[in-house]
């Protein structure tokens, strides 16, 4: 202001740049409102769908459309495991009763690595883009959604699978587990994206990874209701996503930390593809056999 403008025109120079502040400030509300706002409305969303779904939902017995030959079909169709889990004792079905059978750590051990990859697919995937392999904003935009809509046709299609494997035969264990093993151990060329010189390339690897992630965690989210009493379903599921999100906590701290030790996504990656193996051993190793737990 002193350089520019001489004393009798720095009154009406002022005032236009300081008017920016206030314009800011005037902008701010409606911008902040609006912000709050949608914070509100995905609240009350959640509200409205909750009440929803509480009123609409019956289970099979109480619900009025099904005639009793669907009723015996519902609790036969699972092979099995559901009415014998039915008859285990109440007693049974606690968390430590729950952790004495290995059943459930190979669940929780193979969850707990599935959702460190998931995790760098929802953190840090669209960094990696960015900064390994040279995306813009544009690029980012139109080829970041790739991998998750091939996620979602991987669930689809694991959750097909499954069912057509059992129609074919194959034991509860070995359809289960063929999913599973089948899922992690491709889902490790998250791995090999970075190995690749080309960005195309490494984008179908990534994927590759995430669908066949999803293609695993359907069977995965079957296991509760396959070897839990029937009154401990939702204890089991809710214990094994429990240990799964302290590892989708831990995930983008451990890449984050590489990456940034390192200056690239290479060893992160690497360390990822590691790790869905280790989930695959889980699966594979620590489940002996996929059936209503007891003793």
């Amino acid at each position: 202001m002193s350089l520019w403008f001489p004393p009798s025109e720095r009154g009406r120079a002022t005032a236009f740049y300081d008017s920016g502040a206030r314009i800011g400030s005037a902008l701010a509300v409606p911008i902040i409102t609006a912000i709050i706002a949608a914070f509100v409305v995905m609240a009350v969303l959640g509200v409205l769908w909750t009440l929803g779904w509480w009123s609409y939902y019956r289970s099979p017995k109480s619900h009025p459309k099904p005639n009793a030959a669907e009723r015996a079909h519902i609790t036969g169709a699972s092979v099995g495991p559901t009415a014998g889990a039915s008859a285990a004792p109440q007693r049974r079905g606690s968390v430590a009763w729950l952790l004495r059978h290995r059943v459930v750590w190979g669940m929780i051990g193979g969850f707990s690595c599935l959702n460190f990859v998931v995790t760098f697919f929802l953190t840090w995937f669209p960094s990696y883009l960015v900064q390994d392999r040279g995306f813009d904003l544009l690029k980012l935009g139109f080829f970041g959604m790739i991998p998750g809509l091939t996620a979602v046709a991987g669930g689809w299609a694991g959750g097909i699978a499954g069912d057509w494997l059992l129609k074919r035969g194959w034991s509860l264990t070995r359809a289960r587990k063929t999913c599973l093993v089948a899922g992690m151990l491709l889902s490790s060329t998250v791995a090999a994206a970075v190995l690749v010189e080309s960005a195309a390339l490494a984008l179908a690897l990534l994927s590759i990874s995430y669908a066949a992630i999803a293609f695993a965690i359907v069977s995965l989210w079957c296991l509760p209701a396959d070897v839990a009493p029937a009154h401990q379903v939702a204890t089991l599921g809710g214990l094994q996503n429990f240990a799964a999100n302290i590892a989708s906590a831990l995930s983008p701290i451990v890449i984050g930390a590489l990456a940034q030790a390192t200056g690239s996504f290479v060893v992160p990656l690497l360390v990822t593809g590691v790790v869905a193996v280790l989930g695959a051993l889980c699966f594979g190793l620590l489940i002996r056999k996929v059936e209503p737990i007891a003793g």
